[in-house]
């Protein structure tokens, strides 16, 4: 947008490891020699499957829809990695894809019209999935996991890593959300949809990710929304933010206090709540994070009930402004 890189853009983030203001300079081209010392065959892999040629089918992203929309592509790619080559072969070349666009982020960087101040943050993950290719990297990183479709969507430039969350620009608010019997709770936020926000899409969203989980602190969700300010100016038709979870239940304020930041932090930011719907079968994995709570849950006490927040542009940069 301006020219700018992150040399320009120097952030000082108070989060606990943070590389985003560090060189990339010739990291990709390591972890790339490492991989391939780990993995004889890569090469040929490689050959057989070239990166460029994957990279086409994702050409296609629609950025006003959500990185999911990567999952269909990526579960036949790896089905016919396996079935070719064997798992760890394919783990190991998808790993090479996301070194092979990392070591071309200085130029594709300059093609993607993204704020400057987004920059470091992605940077820091850059040198996050770089280490993992050094490693060799593990399962939850095979092609066809929910994992890898977030690492690659951040190397494509599609999700914003943005401290404990990451941004997805291509989302929307189901208008079912608010539209169902009415109470004063989904009238409300109808009348903040409608009035505040001006609308139900775009909206970007926030995602939880593995990779970013020592982040999920107070800190870490403050420095998420200080990076919306950048998100709209890239993105300038968003009207808003919205995200959906288990741990934005009030319940939780008594049962896990020190889950409280997480709705506390988006409600100081402006943010409505909405209820979405009980989890009944536990299918979230609320119970497994919580001893305490899987307790409460087979005594009867606790079944895990999903909220969305939303909060409008308006909103975000009305706090943002205030807080300078």
């Amino acid at each position: 947008m301006t020219g700018r890189t992150a040399a320009d853009v120097r952030m000082t983030t108070g989060l606990p490891g943070w590389c985003g203001n560090e060189s990339l300079a010739g990291k990709a081209d390591a972890a790339l020699r490492k991989l391939h010392e780990k993995s004889p065959e890569l090469s040929r892999v490689l050959a057989d499957v070239p990166v460029e040629q994957a990279l086409a089918a994702f050409a296609r992203y629609d950025v006003h829809a959500g990185y999911n929309q990567l999952g269909l592509d990526l579960s036949k790619l790896c089905s016919g990695l396996v079935a070719r080559h064997g798992e760890p072969l394919a783990l190991h070349w998808g790993l090479a894809m996301l070194a092979t666009l990392i070591d071309e982020h200085e130029r594709r960087w300059r093609e993607s019209a993204l704020d400057p101040e987004l920059e470091p943050g992605f940077i820091d993950s850059f040198h996050r999935i770089l280490t993992a290719v050094a490693r060799g990297g593990a399962r939850s990183l095979m092609p066809d996991t929910d994992a890898f479709a977030k690492e690659l969507a951040i190397c494509l430039y599609r999700l914003i890593p943005a401290g404990g969350q990451l941004i997805d620009p291509g989302s929307a608010v189901p208008r079912r959300l608010v539209a169902r019997r009415p109470t004063l709770e989904t009238l409300s936020a109808a009348r903040y949809m409608l009035f505040n926000a001006g609308g139900f899409a775009p909206f970007a969203a926030f995602h939880s990710n593995l990779f970013q989980r020592h982040w999920f602190t107070p800190a870490g969700w403050e420095y998420a929304f200080q990076c919306m300010s950048a998100v709209f100016r890239s993105f300038p038709t968003l009207k808003g933010l919205t995200g959906s979870s288990w741990f934005f239940d009030p319940a939780l304020r008594d049962i896990s206090p020190e889950l409280a930041f997480v709705r506390e932090i988006p409600r100081r930011w402006g943010a409505v709540f909405v209820h979405v719907r009980p989890d009944r079968n536990a299918s979230s994995d609320s119970l497994l994070l919580s001893r305490k709570r899987r307790e409460l849950f087979e005594a009867g006490k606790y079944v895990p009930q999903v909220h969305a927040f939303l909060v409008s542009k308006r909103d975000i940069l009305a706090r943002a402004a205030a807080g300078r």
